[in-house]
């Protein structure tokens, strides 16, 4: 639970409000359980209530627009399960990814290590083997074209959930969170690709690309 003065309050609300929403398979509540309190021994208090604000938003969206609650909860507590690991950790953990293949782009972006590195750890240390959430959790940063629906609610949920403070975040969300997924994610991937260009930066070709499926589907539609 965040301490007495946090600005941090909503998160262990949501948790326990989301966490048990729908949840039909008795291992998933026990494996989530494994998974918070590992995180809760491992990442620093902002990670960690970071990871809680986005389960308890990914569920939320996955109630929404159709997606499994259990699959959301548990992609949203791996989806930064690595981010503290020292980079070789990371890198190597990526490299046995079984969902994730890096090229050129992605070795020179450690700061996208850590997605696909955490499939990785999903599977050694959790047994989890559903490709959905393995997918999900290695795209989690800068999307991916044709990713399903839990993809889209962990990219949009890791973007918006409670404790992100940034400029303009609440007009954001009251904007992005109501729309159906690929409207949402659409809306994310342009804000993403507009913070990068303004800092100067070049984006990854994999968010670039992202941006351009959902437009031409939505343009399908």
């Amino acid at each position: 639970m965040a301490p007495a003065g946090s600005r941090f309050p909503r998160v262990q609300v949501l948790r326990e409000r989301h966490s048990i929403i729908g949840v039909n398979n008795h291992s998933t509540p026990s494996l989530a359980g494994r998974l918070r309190s590992k995180l809760a021994e491992e990442l620093p208090p902002r990670r960690l209530y970071h990871v809680l604000g986005v389960e308890g938003l990914a569920v939320h969206l996955a109630g929404q627009w159709g997606a499994s609650a259990e699959k959301a909860m548990l992609a949203a507590l791996l989806h930064d399960a690595a981010k503290t690991l020292p980079d070789s950790e990371q890198k190597a953990l990526m490299m046995d990814s079984p969902v994730f293949t890096a090229g050129e782009e992605d070795l020179a972006h450690a700061q996208l290590w850590h997605g696909p590195a955490a499939t990785s750890l999903a599977v050694q240390e959790y047994g989890i083997q559903d490709r959905e959430v393995l997918e999900a959790v290695a795209y989690h940063t800068t999307g991916n074209p044709g990713v399903g629906t839990l993809g889209l609610v962990l990219y949009v949920a890791d973007y918006l959930e409670p404790t992100r403070s940034f400029a303009d975040v609440s007009e954001l969300r009251r904007e992005v969170l109501p729309l159906p997924p690929r409207r949402a994610a659409l809306a994310v991937a342009r804000r993403k690709l507009r913070h990068i260009a303004n800092r100067g930066r070049k984006a990854h070709g994999r968010t670039i690309a992202m941006e351009q499926w959902l437009r031409d589907t939505l343009s399908a539609d």
